[in-house]
C-alpha cells in the first residue's frame, strides 16, 4: 500500500508527503514526537481511504474515513477510561480539536490499527469502531 504522511498541525514538518511504508517506520515517527504537544496528522492510502490520528505521549484517537470527505467516518473506541475529563485535545493548524476521551485509545493499540492500515488499507477489526 502507497500510505502517505500529512502533519495537520506543522505545515513545515519535513516529514509531510513521506510514504510511510511499515509498522516500525511509524513506530520511530512516533518516538520522534514524546516531546511535542498532543496534535493531528493524517495517513492517507492510495485505495482511497486514510487515517486521521490524534496523537500524545501515551493515548491517541483514530478516525478511518473516505478520502474524499464523504461520510462513513469511523472512530475507534476505547475500552477503558481513566481520566475523569469529557475530551482530550489534539492541535490542528494551531486551533485545539476536542476528542471525547471515550475515543481515545493506547499509543499501542494506535501503531496496531496504524499497521493494519499499511498492510492492507483497511481498518483493523480488531478494534470496536463506531460511526460520527
Amino acid at each position: 500500500m502507497n500510505v502517505k504522511f500529512n502533519d495537520l498541525q506543522d505545515l513545515k514538518n519535513i516529514a509531510n508527503g513521506t510514504v510511510v511504508s511499515s509498522p516500525s517506520a511509524m513506530n520511530k515517527l512516533f518516538q520522534s514526537w514524546n516531546d511535542r504537544v498532543p496534535f493531528l496528522f493524517e495517513l492517507r492510502c492510495s485505495n482511497g481511504f486514510m487515517l486521521t490520528i490524534g496523537f500524545a505521549k501515551d493515548c491517541g484517537s483514530v478516525q478511518y474515513s473516505p478520502t474524499n470527505g464523504e461520510p462513513p467516518y469511523l472512530i475507534a473506541v476505547g475500552e477503558d477510561v481513566d481520566d475523569k475529563s469529557d475530551f482530550c485535545e489534539f492541535l490542528a493548524g494551531n486551533t485545539p480539536t476536542p476528542i471525547s476521551r471515550r475515543y481515545c485509545i493506547p499509543i499501542v493499540q494506535v501503531l496496531q490499527i496504524v499497521g493494519t492500515f499499511l498492510k492492507s488499507g483497511d481498518r483493523d477489526g480488531s478494534v470496536a469502531w463506531e460511526e460520527v
